[in-house]
């Protein structure tokens, strides 16, 4: 076999294990994954060693090569040399003079026998090196088999990861609802505009194979993996942020886990209407909660609370604070000098023009306190023009869990009574556990049996069905009703007429249920609607 095809082989070999010996960045889920690390350090480890056993043997080969190059030339020229003997002693003028050669002391014959020997001797040195070195081709041979073992296996385990990044990145991605409608076409337009270079970003994301990565990484003085510094035109590091360089060579930004998550949802709720009553800043409260992230829930206390940062350089998923026509709005920065927000004028979650003059302020929800720049006072735009207005119905002194609400002449009450329950996904939330892709209700999660009550007086219906197991239905007339999905045990018949707060049945985990809750829902005409104005008072029948 050629000698120099197992170089190349060897050096191949070798840059391929290198190659794959590139340590994984840190991502988010890091948790989750320790079992998966456990495995790709001891990987990484087999494969070190069988490079490193692989070298060896190289080495060792080489090695015998270079010794037995120089036992051939010494072999042949003892053989040479022993056959110059040989042919000497045969020349000598006879047995006589041969004796009296010995006799006066002539050593030729001597000379002779020892070359031979010599020669013979390094005959059979040769012949163990060359034992030796297919001795060390095989031992390369099988290294080499080793070293390419594990570096398939550790190629297997990044491939692995970077699925798993995709996928990652996949379930964060939300496409527009199929009843998506904008107010007018240029809304439209930016709206689509806006899902396509948050889209491209993710995109780049998932080829890079980076999860995102959490907000504690992002403020670590050496950044994980291929994570670099995001640096403003000033030069300064910008903080919480971070750039990685694609494979088509130019850089793009990179921002935490729970920012993605938010802007993903954000952008999968333009074109909803947004109910009446709710302000610009709960908009934004409701937004950060689907990455369970607690946000002021009115704007002064947004503006203080949030770690300000420079208005020069603001990333995707900040928090923008900018001027309008008449007061100021409050939007999750998408890139481009725009924002999603509500748009005053059609009343619906919207990708929104923010020059660069408009903006008030910069937060940062991701960044700690300590990193940010010192907070100026709250000007007085801020606490006018984005506040809802005055609520249509009056709640009870009490609180809306504490007796009912009165909307368009229906009382209303939970439908789990308080103290049993903690409120789970909301009304909205964006992801793949439901079929349009947003949930449509309000979870109430429970223990196994928790008693539900109707919401508000109605008719009763019961469904079975696959996404909701046992179903009751109670319509309010007008065009309104409730659904009350998952449920372990139904006590109402079909066509009863119920009061509010009547018993109808328990809470379960039946349908497409992740674990025991109340899956809510209340809608009008069809159309799923926010349950918790209704619960509240402040919905409209």
């Amino acid at each position: 076999m050629n000698d120099r095809w197992w170089v190349t082989a060897t050096a191949s070999l070798v840059a391929a294990a290198l190659l794959c010996l590139t340590p994984a960045p840190a991502f988010a889920d890091d948790i989750g994954r320790s079992k998966d690390k456990d495995h790709a350090l001891e990987l990484q480890r087999h494969l070190q060693d069988s490079r490193a056993a692989h070298d060896r043997a190289v080495l060792h080969l080489e090695e015998l090569r270079g010794r037995l190059a120089e036992r051939r030339e010494q072999s042949t020229a003892a053989t040479e040399k022993a056959r110059d003997a040989s042919a000497g002693v045969d020349k000598s003028p006879g047995v006589l003079d041969a004796v009296s050669d010995l006799v006066t002391g002539n050593d030729d014959l001597d000379r002779a026998h020892d070359v031979a020997r010599n020669a013979e001797h390094l005959q059979a040195m040769t012949a163990i090196l060359e034992r030796g070195v297919k001795e060390a081709r095989r031992d390369v041979r099988v290294t080499a088999k080793e070293l390419a073992t594990a570096s398939t296996a550790a190629q297997q385990l990044k491939g692995a990861e970077a699925a798993r990044a995709s996928a990652r990145l996949a379930r964060e991605w939300s496409t527009l609802p199929a009843d998506y409608r904008a107010s007018n076409t240029a809304q439209d337009q930016r709206n689509r505009r806006a899902i396509k270079r948050w889209h491209a970003q993710l995109s780049q994301m998932a080829a890079a194979e980076l999860t995102p990565p959490t907000a504690r990484e992002l403020e670590q003085a050496r950044l994980p993996g291929q994570l670099r510094q995001l640096r403003d035109r000033t030069g300064r590091v910008v903080p919480g942020a971070a750039i990685v360089r694609g494979h088509d060579a130019r850089t793009f930004e990179v921002v935490p886990d729970t920012t993605v998550r938010v802007v993903s949802t954000a952008l999968a709720s333009l074109g909803v209407r947004a109910d009446e009553n709710r302000s610009c800043a709960e908009f934004l409260q409701q937004a950060w909660g689907v990455a369970q992230v607690d946000v002021p829930s009115d704007a002064p206390a947004q503006w203080e609370s949030l770690t300000a940062v420079s208005k020069g350089h603001p990333v995707v998923g900040d928090v923008v604070f900018f001027r309008r026509d008449e007061g100021h709005g409050i939007g999750i920065h998408v890139g481009g000098n725009e924002a999603v927000a509500l748009d005053e004028p059609s009343g619906e979650v919207a990708v929104v023009a923010v020059p660069s003059k408009a903006v008030l302020a910069v937060r940062r929800v991701t960044l700690s306190p300590d990193r940010g720049l010192e907070t100026d006072d709250v000007p007085d735009v801020v606490t006018q023009g984005c506040e809802p207005p005055p609520p249509v119905a009056t709640v009870p002194a009490g609180g809306p869990a504490a007796g009912p609400a009165v909307v368009s002449g229906l009382s209303w009450n939970f439908p789990v009574d308080e103290g049993r329950y903690v409120m789970s996904a909301g009304f909205g939330n964006a992801g793949t556990l439901w079929s349009s892709g947003r949930h449509t209700g309000q979870d109430f999660a429970a223990p196994m049996g928790t008693p539900v009550r109707a919401a508000a007086a109605g008719r009763v219906s019961i469904e079975q069905s696959s996404w909701a197991g046992q179903l009751v239905r109670i319509d309010h007339g007008g065009g309104l009703e409730t659904l009350y999905a998952h449920m372990s045990r139904v006590d109402v018949a079909s066509g009863a007429t119920l009061e509010a707060g009547t018993p109808i049945g328990a809470v379960g985990s039946e349908g497409n249920s992740t674990g025991p809750h109340l899956h809510f829902e209340v809608r009008s005409k069809g159309v799923a609607m926010d349950p918790m104005p209704f619960l509240s008072g402040r919905g409209v029948s």
